[in-house]
């Protein structure tokens, strides 16, 4: 008796994007201007997360304090507030 197995890739288990990793460097809410190597507040961050495909990560460094001073204006705009907004 012979045992035939074939390895095929399932068409349900495929892998989710690779998403991106943001390193927070700065603590202060500057007006958003891009996640940039060196210069990212949490705001531009979550920002550029929320426009990238994939699970992405957002680095924080231990002992500090992120504001997010920005006053929302009402027109749900994650520029001007609102950063869960996409």
């Amino acid at each position: 008796m012979a045992i035939l197995v074939a390895l095929l890739p399932a068409p349900h288990l495929q892998a989710a994007p690779s998403g991106a990793d943001y390193v927070v460097s700065r603590t202060d809410d500057p007006a958003p201007g891009g996640c940039l190597p060196g210069d990212c507040s949490l705001r531009e961050a979550v920002l550029a997360s929320n426009t990238n495909p994939g699970v992405d990560t957002i680095r924080l460094k231990y002992g500090f304090t992120y504001v997010l001073s920005i006053a929302p204006t009402g027109i749900n705009s994650a520029t001007s507030g609102d950063p869960q907004h996409q």
